[in-house]
């Protein structure tokens, strides 16, 4: 991929290099200074055409679809029904012929927020201010200087993936924030952090499936508490992920139908996954043989994330890692 040089990304590089050396110097030391200099990063990019993704795209024609009162989990993009729906941006959708893999929570956010591309990496912009906010009170009740605010706010990775691409990810680490500062908040009232943590967390789940990994380190702090508050969290857990998929009810299976193909077959920047398939002589053509590796990888976080919570036995020194 060859980006082609235009004013608004130098103006971008500019910004990240002018941040991460006043940062350096200890010239930017204060929050407000941190928070400024991210913001307008995000903002620059936001002066750019997605060129780096097509998720984005995707998205805006599933938001597009319920808008119109049609189910993405029934009818794949290049289903001869939706001709008429044709957008100016179909043409950049990737797998028109797979149906919807995104969860509910999700959904409902492409239909409030992706209008266009422009309305959809602004809302990303707005949610990252929230997170930074969320971020600042965890440093404040952590006690950490106000300087390692900038190890994420002017992060380049979380920068370009949330402000530029427009991925999903911006709503994981807002919600993922929420969840951590509702149980330190809540540190007092473990029962209250157990029901409130599991609902913030299925919301992150019903946004992305992904966010499930931290299941296990939560209900794993809390079962170190008492076994009834770890019961409490999974119950409530699972009770919210029901309650969120209630709209679809009658396409459970086209809810997940997509999802299987992706787990199965689709691979990227699996740098660990190639080294696990190489040391395993994993053929890469015959998706049976990518499965174990993918479930061993799997079980490995699974249980890594058990072995932290158990020596480091602080939720939020894990949730760093």
């Amino acid at each position: 991929l060859i980006i082609a040089p235009t004013p608004q990304l130098a103006v971008a590089v500019i910004l990240l290099l002018s941040a991460f050396f006043l940062v350096s110097r200890k010239i930017l030391n204060s929050w407000q200074g941190i928070f400024v200099f991210g913001l307008l990063l995000r903002l620059s990019l936001l002066l750019l055409p997605n060129y780096l993704s097509s998720d984005l795209y995707r998205y805006l024609w599933e938001g597009h679809l319920l808008r119109d009162g049609l189910s993405p989990y029934l009818l794949a993009p290049d289903n001869p029904a939706l001709l008429s729906l044709h957008t100016d941006y179909w043409d950049k959708i990737d797998h028109k012929h797979l149906t919807a893999i995104y969860p509910p929570f999700a959904q409902l956010l492409f239909v409030l927020f992706g209008i266009s591309e422009w309305s959809w990496r602004l809302f990303l912009i707005v949610l990252e201010c929230g997170s930074f906010y969320l971020l600042a009170q965890i440093t404040q009740a952590c006690k950490a200087p106000e300087r390692s605010l900038a190890l994420y706010w002017l992060l380049p990775l979380p920068i370009i993936e949330i402000a530029w691409s427009g991925h999903l990810e911006g709503i994981l680490v807002f919600l993922s924030l929420l969840t951590w500062l509702v149980i330190i908040r809540c540190e007092r009232r473990p029962l209250i952090a157990a029901i409130l943590s599991a609902a913030t967390l299925s919301l992150a789940v019903l946004t992305k499936y992904s966010a499930l990994l931290l299941a296990p380190a939560l209900a794993i702090y809390f079962f170190r508490q008492r076994i009834t508050l770890a019961l409490g969290f999974i119950v409530a857990l699972l009770a919210c992920l029901a309650l969120g998929t209630l709209p679809f009810i009658d396409e459970q299976l086209s809810l997940f139908s997509s999802l299987f193909v992706y787990l199965e077959h689709w691979r990227f920047n699996d740098s660990l996954l190639h080294l696990a398939g190489y040391l395993g002589s994993v053929d890469w053509q015959d998706s049976l043989s990518i499965s174990p590796v993918k479930g061993a990888l799997t079980v490995g976080w699974f249980a890594f994330m058990a072995c932290a919570l158990i020596r480091i036995k602080s939720f939020p020194a894990v949730a760093v890692i």
